[in-house]
């Protein structure tokens, strides 16, 4: 009797360990992939926007007054204070043709380029200081850098006399654009021709 019920055990056992085994070992159910939408890409351009400043047709009457070069005599004679398209300073002979603002006080001052309709962009008269030469490259910035000219209508443009070279009225025009330099002693740049010059601010127009 007790090895009949012993038996029945066993087989019972063994019955329920196959069938968990056959479930462990049943494959498992397929996994669904979900397909990913990519959107298509997109190219970004745009256009940039560009100031151009474009003196007036015709010079405006009573609205500026001219800096030319006051050294009669010598090839740059009447030549007036414009922007070379390097955005250095230069002579040409029409000029720059816009108002012309200045501040100027015993220390000095700045000298700039009022903005217009046609050139919204104010630009300050900069001398660039680097370099051991005598001679300073002139350019046109859009920040005030230069802040020791001295302009009074009808008389020389100078440097003022707590400036880094004192007083100094004397400029010289290199090349074939007549480039602009602040001359502060005797110096001259190699292989160009230089004229040295005045500048003279003229009376309202």
């Amino acid at each position: 009797m007790h090895s009949l019920l012993l038996l029945t055990s066993l087989m019972a056992l063994a019955f329920t360990d196959g069938a968990s085994a056959l479930a462990i070992s049943s494959p498992l159910s397929p996994i669904t992939k979900t397909p990913i939408t990519r959107e298509p890409t997109r190219t970004i351009t745009s256009t940039p926007t560009f100031t151009k400043c474009v003196p007036p047709p015709q010079p405006i009457p009573g609205d500026y007054a001219p800096i030319f070069a006051s050294t009669p005599g010598t090839a740059v004679s009447y030549l007036q204070l414009d922007e070379l398209p390097s955005g250095l300073a230069g002579l040409t002979p029409d000029g720059i043709q816009l108002r012309f603002e200045y501040e100027t006080s015993a220390a000095g001052g700045y000298l700039r380029v009022n903005p217009i309709t046609r050139c919204p962009t104010t630009k300050y008269l900069t001398v660039i200081e680097a370099g051991p030469h005598s001679y300073k490259p002139l350019a046109w910035t859009t920040t005030l850098q230069t802040s020791y000219w001295v302009v009074e209508p009808a008389k020389n443009v100078t440097t003022s006399r707590t400036s880094p070279y004192g007083v100094v009225d004397k400029f010289i025009a290199c090349g074939p654009t007549n480039e602009l330099f602040l001359q502060t002693g005797n110096e001259l740049p190699e292989n160009v021709k230089c004229t040295e010059t005045t500048l003279e601010l003229g009376m309202i127009r």
